[in-house]
């Protein structure tokens, strides 16, 4: 008998060759009971912030945080879920998302925002002697409250995480019904778009009056958002398609292997054709940047795929000519169109960086305050008119730069593109270790990613909350495929 590190015993009975593990708690609801109630919890999260447009205001992924943390206080209270403790390695990066803008938003004497900013306390003196109020203590942040609410949202994602890595421990089918669930949201997504398309004056879900023009950009409000959620989803589904395990049971005398394979061909020809759904609805966003970043991670996917490239290479080819086939049908005149004023499109996105690279000139060591940038921007914008302004950087990278300083931010962006280049490299070197499925969800879930990173360099798809929990989610599935056959019991699938 051995005990398990959230206080469930592992009872284990020997016959023979066979094992069987019986998992029993003490005086609380089965380790199976807990994992279904937190899944089904985790996942109707991202469905609520999908719904609540992809959770692009405070006020809608609020609704969203709140509603999981007090239905995680549900489940706790109720013995359905356990605070168990998470390694350093979790702990330190979440504290330093969380303390940090906490840090720019308090108040410090006003010597030390001169050394630390001197743009910020020029513009703090010179605000106090218009309004005539003494204020003695300022912060780093220029609006202190969008930055302690900023660092609320980091909080509840980085608890959504830890909670989502959690499950994923308990058993290795929840990694499957994740799949699933995610392969759900993104065929509606994708069906709403292209239905978007067909329907000009349909907007999104629950606005009125919000035509989308003809373009599909589902529950999103802007479509480049739009683009990079199913950009990131959709090697992760082909991936689900190409390993969809066929059923085994009894045949019966006389039955050809050829008939017994049928089902599961039917299986996989209906899964590939949902994901080159998601992929024209991709294409009809008119995303230009999505577009390219899809044909990156599917070049990604197939030399990820390890001894399966010829099948990846083949399923990454059908689903493109199923896109060229159906756009065809339906029209690439308005896709055509958005690259050719590529030319004309392009200087008033540098205008927009060059102005934020002003922000970032004169804030270079401790940012404006995260969540601040829509506000001072006002002060720096050359190109639009003084009734219009910009709310994001169209550029991720840049924004975060511009909000936390350039220390913070370097520290951020390194984080990510470390994740993903130590869970490359690991899957290059046990590759020939890990089971065909976990190989393909792993290449599947990296290649996503990085379409994904990519898209960040010219868009604001982080800025979506709804965008960050998929792609938390995708990076955690992602490393927890990457587990040998040696040090997992079952696989995948749930088969030994």
């Amino acid at each position: 008998m051995g005990t398990l590190s959230d206080g469930a015993t592992l009872n284990a009975d020997h016959s023979g060759k066979e094992s069987r593990a019986v998992f029993r708690e003490h005086g609380t609801v089965p380790v199976s009971v807990r994992g279904k109630a937190e899944r089904a919890l985790l996942a109707g999260a991202v469905a609520l912030c999908l719904l609540l447009f992809a959770g692009s205001h405070p006020a809608f992924w609020a609704v969203t945080a709140g509603t999981f943390c007090a239905g995680w206080g549900f489940l706790a209270l109720t013995g359905r879920v356990r605070w168990e403790s998470a390694s350093w390695r979790f702990w330190v990066p979440a504290v330093a998302l969380v303390g940090y803008p906490l840090v720019q938003s308090l108040p410090l004497p006003e010597g030390m925002l001169q050394v630390l900013s001197s743009v910020r306390a020029s513009w703090f003196a010179r605000a106090r002697d218009v309004a005539g109020v003494a204020h003695p203590f300022p912060s780093l942040a220029y609006v202190p409250l969008n930055t302690a609410t900023e660092s609320v949202l980091w909080g509840f994602l980085a608890f959504w995480t830890w909670r989502l890595h959690r499950l994923f421990h308990l058993s290795s089918t929840h990694g499957r019904w994740i799949v699933n669930f995610f392969f759900a949201v993104a065929v509606f997504e994708a069906g709403y778009g292209l239905l978007q398309v067909l329907v000009p004056s349909l907007g999104e879900i629950g606005a009125v009056g919000a035509a989308t023009r003809g373009i599909a950009r589902g529950s999103f409000v802007n479509r480049n958002n739009y683009a990079a959620f199913l950009g990131l989803l959709w090697p992760v589904l082909l991936a689900h398609t190409l390993t969809v395990p066929g059923k085994t049971g009894p045949s019966r005398r006389g039955t050809s292997r050829r008939d017994l394979r049928a089902p599961w061909r039917e299986r996989r020809a209906f899964f590939g054709y949902l994901t080159a759904l998601v992929l024209l609805a991709l294409f009809f966003s008119g995303s230009r940047a999505g577009i390219v970043c899809t044909l990156a991670a599917g070049t990604l996917f197939v030399l990820f795929s390890g001894t399966q490239k010829r099948s990846a290479a083949v399923a990454v080819a059908a689903c493109w000519v199923l896109l060229i086939v159906y756009g065809l049908v339906m029209g690439l005149d308005q896709i055509l169109a958005r690259f050719d004023r590529l030319e004309g499109d392009m200087p008033g996105r540098f205008r927009l960086w060059r102005d934020t690279w002003r922000m970032i000139q004169d804030h270079p060591w401790t940012g404006v305050g995260l969540g601040n940038f829509r506000e001072i921007f006002r002060l720096y914008q050359t190109h639009l008119p003084e009734t219009r302004f910009a709310r994001h950087a169209h550029s991720d990278y840049l924004q975060w730069v511009a909000e936390l300083g350039w220390p913070a931010a370097v520290v951020g962006i390194g984080m990510l593109w470390g994740y993903w280049l130590h869970q490359a490299v690991r899957l290059w070197r046990i590759r020939y270790e890990l089971a065909p499925e976990r190989r393909m969800l792993a290449a599947g879930c990296l290649a996503g990613m990085a379409g994904f990173l990519l898209h960040g360099w010219v868009d604001f798809p982080m800025q979506m909350v709804a965008n960050t929990m998929t792609f938390s989610a995708v990076a955690v599935l992602g490393r927890n495929c990457l587990i040998p056959n040696r040090e997992s019991v079952r696989g995948f699938h749930g088969t030994s």
